[in-house]
């Protein structure tokens, strides 16, 4: 048995993963084709199914409500486009270490301040000019 065994959870900074941005987590690994391009993993669409109860309900109009105004007509009269479908959405991916810090995938990461003070650096800079 080898230590480098990987469990899907846990992932070195030089793998390459796929990342899901909304959820903020690591969806997988990358995969590859016969060309050896990174595969495109496709994101499922936005779209919210209803509920089976509400779709079942029927809302009856009541008597004093208007009937709904046709839709309306563009230039000259003709009916307007119909909508566009949705755009494929597909998963970013890149390194872990890189994703971690765009996604803030482990919590709040951020690279540490220099905390030196002015004074600091200039007698660091009488001592140790860096020309010489």
């Amino acid at each position: 048995m080898s230590d480098d065994v990987i469990t899907p959870d846990t992932y070195k900074d030089d793998d390459l993963v796929y990342v899901d941005p909304d959820l903020r987590v690591v969806v997988g690994r990358v995969q590859f084709d016969e060309k050896g391009n990174a595969k495109k993993l496709e994101r499922p669409s936005r779209d919210v199914e209803p509920d089976d109860d509400e779709s079942d309900a029927k809302i009856e109009p009541k008597a004093e409500e208007k009937p709904a105004a046709p839709a309306p007509k563009g230039r000259g009269g003709r009916d307007r486009r119909p909508p566009r479908k949705p755009r494929k959405r597909y998963y970013p991916w890149g390194t872990y270490k890189t994703m971690k810090k765009i996604y803030k995938i482990e919590g709040k990461v951020f690279e540490p301040e220099r905390t030196t003070t002015l004074d600091d650096v200039m007698e660091k800079a009488l001592q140790e000019p860096y020309w010489d």
